[in-house]
């Protein structure tokens, strides 16, 4: 039975309890935690008038949601799929022939 751990995350100045599995998940969550600071930094950097400290979140938030995104559209399988049907259709009418 796996062991699970508790850790600490700070992200800015807030940490986060989390329960971990194992040493992978805890450096997946580390690993994650110190690259949205390091983007709250660039942020900061960046744009240093924005009215208020939540902009730069609402900044990373947006960042990280464009990068998903345009990974998960890289990753779908709709294209596969129609390329697959037009394959199909063509070895059914070979195979009719």
């Amino acid at each position: 039975m796996e062991q699970k751990q508790n850790i600490r995350i700070r992200i800015d100045d807030v940490v986060l309890r989390m329960t971990v599995s194992d040493v992978d998940e805890e450096k997946r969550y580390r690993d994650a935690a110190a690259y949205i600071n390091d983007r709250l930094l660039n942020a900061r950097q960046k744009y240093p008038n924005v009215p208020s400290e939540k902009y730069y979140a609402t900044i990373v938030m947006l960042e990280l949601a464009t990068k998903g995104v345009s990974i998960s559209n890289k990753s779908s399988v709709e294209p596969y799929k129609k390329s697959m049907a037009e394959l199909s259709d063509a070895i059914r009418e070979a195979l009719k022939q």
